[in-house]
């Protein structure tokens, strides 16, 4: 089989429009989280194919090494037959679900199961990152209020305005900060190439360098579209908080002071 890639990410990190530039290769197809979430019916989904392989060997159900690396690979297999076209495949995962495959008794500093799998294809890690954290947890805040995590129009997000608990955004940022650090520490043993959030888009076009890199790295011609066919909403972090001058303040002598600048 072909190597399997992953991109690895928190949630509000710009997987979504990653995702749908590298689509536009013809030999590229990134999947959504199909390790995340718990709608089996949705195509490629893992709890879907799980689900199947344990009602035709209960024994499947087992949090065993062996039992997992199997079940991975058939997986992947699934998802090699549903592309043929592709000759690069990507799975979008998120931290929230990266470990959710792990084995029975495994550690929560070793690398992730699932990265091992993957890293045992042959295939790499793509940690994408967002350093503005506040502007992350702001993107969540406002989503959770609107019940919609991928709206794109603006006529869909009925609240763009949130009022942010200045202690709680604290230690929220502190948290994402400790989360990302985590995963890159995880990920120091293994095939990995960091992208930033911030270096995605430049004049409206998502990076040529960010896309030369990969393609060559995939040995495929560069053959991408730049141009998002979504329109994203980012509206600045001072019209998007109601109370940004107690936020700002509260962060002016921390480390992510700088944020609410950007």
């Amino acid at each position: 089989m072909a190597p399997l890639h992953a991109i690895l990410a928190s949630q509000r990190s710009g997987t979504t429009l990653f995702r749908s530039i590298l689509n536009t290769h013809p030999k590229v197809h990134a999947f959504d989280e199909v390790y995340g979430g718990l709608r089996p019916q949705r195509g490629p989904n893992y709890l879907g194919f799980l689900l199947q392989q344990v009602s035709n060997d209960p024994s499947s159900a087992l949090p065993q090494v062996e039992t997992l690396r199997q079940l991975f690979q058939d997986h992947h297999a699934k998802l090699e037959a549903l592309t043929p076209e592709a000759s690069v495949r990507l799975v979008d995962i998120k931290y929230t679900h990266v470990h959710r495959f792990n084995p029975l008794n495994y550690h929560v500093l070793e690398l992730p199961f699932v990265l091992r799998c993957i890293q045992a294809s042959g295939g790499s890690v793509l940690h994408l990152i967002r350093k503005n954290v506040l502007a992350t947890y702001t993107s969540a805040v406002v989503a959770k209020r609107n019940a919609s995590y991928r709206a794109t129009k603006a006529d869909s997000v009925k609240e763009t305005r949130v009022q942010m608990n200045a202690e709680e955004t604290l230690r929220e940022l502190e948290n994402r900060d400790r989360e990302i650090e985590h995963f890159r520490n995880l990920l120091q043993s293994t095939a990995v190439r960091e992208i930033y959030y911030e270096d995605m888009i430049q004049d409206g076009l998502f990076s040529e360098p960010i896309l030369a890199e990969l393609a060559q790295s995939w040995s495929i011609d560069p053959q991408f579209e730049r141009k998002p066919q979504r329109e994203k909403i980012v509206p600045p972090l001072s019209d998007a908080i109601i109370n940004f001058d107690e936020i700002e303040a509260k962060l002016a002598s921390t480390k992510f002071s700088w944020m609410t600048k950007a």
